[in-house]
């Protein structure tokens, strides 16, 4: 399931003039506790008036003097990591979010982070399948057939046996740093579960192989904590779809992940460690 910012809207805000004065507001904070202001103008939303405006401007100033007048409104059903996206290219520190033209409350750039934060793997720093996710929907929204390389770390098990779980942690802190650091900046990398890892690329389903190929060579060269011997299988499977983005094709999206999941397992037993999966018969269902 991917999250959308319609549970972490804040309506923590007051509303205030533009004629009004500096000294006003700073008033106001002592009684609302907020550090947010929606200016308007004739019963419009003419700007936002943040903590650090107000602070900036001298007491005797107005409000539309120090206000920030780049106001960028956002739907309810915005993804979370969209919303990101967004706060991230503008450099704003607060969104306003509307449905249907009705100003629902703020996104506050800082909550937004901190729910984000709950979907980074604390041991790997990585992002967890939600970020997938997301992205697959976003690639295929922009016309790309997507292709996700599922990746799964061979006899995890015997290993946490044999030395330990905190040596089993070490291995996948490595692991992930491996990966990271041979992985595309186009591409996306998120720790998927346990000793499972995914890479979704927006690459042709010959140069995913090959990358998957290259990920598998790459593990296995590398020297792991007490010389462990690690090594990985990899399922690979693309997402063959362009059409409107529905329920439909995120219950595609969850098929297409579980096709490279199985495939992984299957390629345990392939000598070359590497299963494509055959998704014709998902996608002919879809």
């Amino acid at each position: 399931m991917i999250g959308n910012i319609s549970d972490i809207i804040s309506s923590n805000y007051v509303t205030i003039n533009a004629c009004d004065s500096i000294q006003k507001v700073q008033d106001l904070i002592l009684d609302s506790d907020c550090h947010y202001f929606l200016v308007v103008e004739n019963n419009e939303t003419v700007g936002l008036l943040t903590y650090k405006n107000l602070f900036k401007a001298h007491p005797n100033r107005l409000v539309a003097d120090a206000m920030t007048s780049s106001i960028i409104y956002i739907d309810s059903n915005t993804y979370m990591w969209k919303a990101k996206e967004i706060f991230d290219k503008s450099g704003e520190e607060v969104l306003l979010v509307r449905d249907d033209n009705r100003l629902l409350g703020m996104l506050i750039k800082n909550q937004l982070y901190k729910e984000l934060g709950k979907h980074i793997d604390l041991l790997t720093g990585l992002y967890k399948s939600d970020y997938i996710y997301y992205n697959i929907l976003k690639l295929i929204k922009g016309g790309i057939n997507p292709v996700i390389i599922f990746i799964d770390l061979n006899n995890f098990g015997y290993i946490n046996k044999k030395y330990g779980h905190i040596k089993g942690d070490i291995v996948l802190e490595e692991l992930s740093k491996i990966l990271k650091d041979n992985t595309p900046k186009d591409t996306f990398l998120s720790r998927f579960a346990g000793d499972e890892f995914i890479v979704l690329t927006p690459y042709s389903i010959e140069k995913s192989i090959d990358l998957a190929r290259y990920l598998i060579k790459i593990v296995s060269s590398n020297t792991f904590t007490d010389n462990i011997d690690i090594t990985i299988s990899v399922g690979v499977s693309e997402v063959k779809e362009n059409r409107t983005i529905d329920d439909n094709i995120i219950s595609l999206i969850y098929k297409m992940v579980n096709a490279a999941s199985l495939a992984s397992t299957k390629a345990k037993n392939n000598e070359e460690h590497l299963i494509i999966a055959n998704t014709d018969d998902i996608h002919e269902s879809a």
